[in-house]
């Protein structure tokens, strides 16, 4: 108890980096968290890194503290979210209206599956096409993933994180214009 440590401008700037720097998706409050973090302390942690090794910690440590570099960073991967669910979206309306022209036609739900092969990979699996994740399912979840199931998942899933994403990407848009650069 009582016992400090004391970090190297090395040490200090790899934890920096390991909390501002993104490993895959970060979610939007921890976007908003980590701006916030660099906003707020980026002064008194470039004052303790000092200029050691002739300025380039410093410098480093500079760009990595940069709120609306932290910003930039989170629109870049709400965006590619977005336009991954703006895809489901638009895969789920064609396969459902593929399905329902194919009921339609008379079509029984293999016929419908092997119809709907050509569509592509399936929205949950990127991987496997509908007519191989369909073919490994009873007849009866079959026909409620044709009837229900895809429709209920983009309009109850897909369309309203797609829309989520689209009010956090504004907000961080707007944060990153209107954050004051750092000093």
């Amino acid at each position: 108890p009582g016992e400090r440590h004391k970090l190297t401008p090395n040490g200090l700037l790899g934890l920096m980096s390991s909390i501002v720097e993104p490993r895959g998706r970060r979610p939007f409050e921890e976007s908003l968290f980590v701006a916030c973090f660099v906003h707020t302390y980026r002064q008194p942690l470039l004052d303790r890194i000092g200029d050691h090794d002739g300025g380039d910690s410093k410098k480093r440590m500079s760009e990595l503290l940069d709120p609306r570099r932290v910003l930039t960073e989170a629109q870049r991967t709400h965006r590619d979210l977005l336009a991954d669910l703006e895809a489901r979206v638009t895969a789920g309306k064609r396969i459902v209206g593929e399905a329902g022209a194919a009921r339609a036609q008379g079509l029984d739900d293999a016929s419908i599956v092997r119809k709907l092969e050509q569509l592509g990979p399936y929205q949950l699996q990127r991987v496997r096409t509908v007519s191989e994740l369909m073919q490994a399912m009873p007849m009866d979840i079959v026909r409620a993933e044709l009837e229900q199931g895809i429709t209920a998942r983009t309009e109850l899933l897909f369309e309203p994180l797609a829309e989520r994403t689209r009010t956090e990407l504004a907000t961080l848009e707007r944060l990153a214009r209107t954050t004051r650069p750092p000093k």
